[in-house]
């Protein structure tokens, strides 16, 4: 009877072993997404602190918008901008090539060479305020939901170590609570509850509309600045490397554990 009761037993711990091990390869590849996703938005924020972004075609509040730009239900009424899109629907592309030319001679020209290599080259190197307004949409995008997938990765694989009795219990409830803490913090509050308080993700208006606060300046100003937008990324980035190391530490314990000798 005893006998039974141990080879159960060790059969319940194998499927708990396999449906955790399935939640586990989830759970570091939306790791991996997330860590990239901090990375990629700490980067356009050092590239625009260091002016490296064009903000002059920001489509920024009206506070803060630049003299040249136009609003769009102000671009409809233009009459330029009513012959381009006649031209661009019948295909005829001298007009708006002469338009983005300034009225060169692009006689014979094609549209398709806009999309030339150095062209796209030009743009990496000078990323421009729309390009970036796109790839912070796609990065928070991407961070959010796989923070959002991680935790519940982690709970799920909580549940299923209580329920298979696979020990390591006080590493895997500690990443999951430090996951919870993550997504409180990743969560755009300013965009939800304005004038509350701010998440670790920022809009592309925060980023590129705002003025940048100088270290050179009043103190005061730059301590906020970069707590914003340096110090909130840098605690979520600690307590995503926190859960993930507390739940590595949790796969050794349940291995370590189910491998002593009964």
């Amino acid at each position: 009877m005893n006998e039974d009761q141990k080879t159960t037993t060790s059969l319940d711990s194998a499927d708990c072993l396999e449906a955790v091990a399935a939640f586990r390869s989830f759970k570091n590849l939306m790791f991996w997404l997330a860590l990239i996703c901090l990375v990629g938005l700490q980067t356009i924020f050092w590239l625009n602190y260091t002016g490296c972004i064009d903000t002059a075609d920001c489509p920024c509040p009206e506070a803060v918008r630049p003299a040249a730009f136009k609003a769009p239900e102000q671009m409809l009424t233009d009459a330029p901008v009513v012959a381009l899109a006649a031209a661009a629907v019948s295909g005829d592309t001298e007009p708006l090539a002469q338009s983005f030319c300034g009225g060169c001679n692009l006689t014979g020209v094609k549209l398709a060479a806009a999309f030339d290599v150095n062209a796209i080259v030009e743009a990496v190197k000078n990323p421009t305020c729309r390009d970036m307004i796109t790839v912070i949409a796609t990065l928070n995008y991407i961070l959010f939901l796989s923070v959002i997938l991680f935790a519940l990765s982690l709970l799920i694989t909580l549940k299923i170590s209580i329920a298979g009795r696979l020990g390591g219990i006080n590493h895997i409830a500690r990443a999951f609570v430090q996951s919870l803490l993550l997504v409180v913090l990743i969560i755009p509050w300013q965009v939800c509850l304005p004038h509350t308080v701010v998440g670790a993700i920022y809009t592309p208006t925060e980023l590129l509309c705002s003025q940048i606060a100088r270290c050179d300046g009043p103190v005061i100003d730059c301590v906020f600045y970069m707590g914003r937008f340096v110090g909130l990324w840098l605690i979520v980035v600690i307590l995503l490397m926190a859960a993930q190391i507390r739940s590595i530490r949790w796969s050794r314990a349940v291995i370590r554990r189910l491998g002593e000798p009964r």
